[in-house]
């Protein structure tokens, strides 16, 4: 069941899907598990536990993509002084390529300003090509790779969003 409260976003373009999205709560776990099952592998996923660990914290926000009434993505991100850090984000694999991701990714945009957080910030396995490929042609740059981030033989790509007209920042370390 989707929560009944008013939607914070809706598509931003021409000829993209009608989304809303809420903020996640308790009722809406099975779905959002449902949708990261189908979405990552085994070793990707966190599983309940984690996600509510994660969903407890203070300054971490997860939102709930829903379309015709049906939950079909979701996003986790956690706010920091002067940027978003994007944890989970995922839309079931039978509504990809029409536009949902798009417009989640232009939600966080939207959430990013001058003088205040002016960048977003993801970690993207160096093997999943359709994810990097998806948030470059959203305005993404790779900033850094973390060699054996995910194990030995495992690097990990820093992707960035910067928002236009935003200072240039010192080098940027793991985080």
């Amino acid at each position: 069941m989707v929560a009944k409260t008013r939607p914070v976003a809706r598509s931003v373009k021409k000829n993209t899907p009608h989304v809303q999205m809420f903020p996640m709560i308790m009722s809406n776990l099975p779905a959002v598990l449902q949708v990261e099952e189908d979405s990552f592998n085994e070793a990707d996923t966190w599983g309940e536990k984690r996600m509510l660990c994660v969903l407890h914290r203070r300054n971490v926000i997860g939102k709930l993509v829903v379309q015709d009434g049906r939950v079909v993505g979701f996003m986790i991100y956690e706010l920091h002084k002067s940027k978003l850090q994007l944890l989970k984000f995922a839309v079931a694999p039978a509504e990809r390529r029409a536009g949902i991701g798009a417009c989640m990714v232009a939600n966080l945009v939207g959430r990013l300003s001058l003088g205040h957080r002016t960048r977003i910030t993801l970690r993207v396995r160096e093997t999943n090509k359709v994810a990097q490929r998806f948030f470059k042609a959203q305005g993404f740059n790779v900033v850094r790779t973390l060699p054996n981030f995910y194990g030995k033989g495992n690097a990990c790509l820093l992707l960035e969003y910067k928002l236009a007209g935003a200072e240039a920042e010192a080098p940027m370390t793991g985080s």
